[in-house]
């Protein structure tokens, strides 16, 4: 982690994770400060989808709308997958990606996010 001048002498924050989400780690948030007060909870599921796992990230619910959709288009772009708003208010973004997905909301602002539930196992073939 850290901090890197492109050519333009523009600050880069380097996460770790993909471009998208640095892109988006060095733009200033859309509301400053108050997103810090947001518990955002990341956890894997795959319960009620056919066995696919997808990444749910809860405690946005009160969010308003506009928000959650470009919040989640950015987790989206950050991972390379595709994603929702549940009907609880949650977002669910397909595929394994709770650390990234919390780096990412940090990144955006929420600092008092963290991963929870556990990774469930994969099965041995």
């Amino acid at each position: 982690m850290g901090a890197v001048l492109n050519k333009k002498g523009v600050k880069k924050v380097k996460l770790g994770i993909a471009k998208a989400a640095v892109k988006a780690a060095a733009r200033p948030p859309a509301v400053p400060a108050s997103r810090g007060g947001y518990a955002c909870r990341v956890s894997v599921s795959k319960q009620g989808r056919a066995g696919k796992t997808v990444t749910v990230v809860t405690g946005l619910e009160v969010l308003p709308d506009d928000e959650k959709k470009a919040l989640l288009t950015r987790l989206k772009n950050a991972v390379a997958g595709g994603g929702s708003v549940s009907a609880g208010g949650g977002l669910e973004v397909q595929g394994e990606h709770a650390d990234t997905v919390c780096k990412l909301l940090v990144a955006e602002g929420f600092t008092n996010s963290k991963v929870s539930g556990g990774i469930p196992k994969r099965k041995k073939r």
